[in-house]
Formats: structure tokens, C-alpha cells, sequence
């Protein structure tokens, strides 16, 4: 018995959004079962669409915080490629920023997207 064969994506996010529109599945032009084998551009359109809501609906960070987050961005970019293991360390201290600041914010004030960080496979 050969498995079911999908007829139709749709856009998914890992906040558990889902698309409501759905597209078919050209198995004629379609060869294998990468991604990359159909047309993904619907269910891209549609996760892209939900991520400018998200972000739409998000807080803005204050100037200076945003302009040291992108000098970080940017020097980490520099070296990453050099220093794989110091960007890594970076990553891990930031980590201990966010669990040591985010727990004291209390779970309202947060809004119900904000495990929104998207998916590097927007389809479902």
C-alpha cells in the first residue's frame, strides 16, 4: 500500500499560525519530495504575510538598544566566519541575559504572539 500523496500547502508558523488559504500541488511538475520539487511561493506569501502582522503588532525596542543589537549583529557577522566558537560564547551570553531578565515580565504582558519567531519551512 503506497502512502498518501498531499494535494494541496498551506503556510504554517511555529506559533501555530496556519494559512487559511490553501494551494495545489502540481505533482506533474513536481520530482521528489524536497521543497524545492514544487511551487512553495503561496504558502511563502502567506507566512510572510503573518510575520509583517507579527512584527506589526510588536513592541518597538528603544533606539539605543536597537543600535547596540545591531552593532552586535555586525561584528558577530565579521567574525563568525573566523571565530565560530566566540560567536557561539556570544549566543550563550545573551542567553543567559534574556532568562535572566524575561521571567519578571509578567506572562499578560507579553501578547499572544510572542512565541512568533517564524519557521524555515512556512508550509504544511
Amino acid at each position: 500500500m503506497r502512502r498518501p500523496t498531499a494535494t494541496t500547502l498551506r503556510g504554517r508558523c511555529s506559533c501555530g499560525w496556519r494559512g487559511e488559504r490553501t494551494f495545489p500541488i502540481d505533482w506533474e511538475k513536481a520530482c521528489g519530495d524536497q521543497a524545492d520539487a514544487y511551487d512553495t511561493s503561496g504558502p511563502w506569501a502567506g507566512w510572510e504575510e503573518h510575520m509583517d502582522e507579527v512584527s506589526a503588532r510588536a513592541v518597538s525596542l528603544p533606539e539605543d538598544v536597537a543600535s547596540l543589537l545591531g552593532q552586535l549583529r555586525t561584528c558577530l557577522d565579521e567574525i563568525v566566519g573566523d571565530e565560530p566558537l566566540m560567536v557561539l560564547k556570544a549566543a550563550g551570553e545573551l542567553e543567559a541575559i534574556v532568562a535572566s531578565a524575561g521571567p519578571s515580565q509578567p506572562p499578560m504582558s507579553r501578547g499572544r504572539d510572542s512565541r512568533c519567531r517564524g519557521s524555515p519551512r512556512p508550509w504544511a
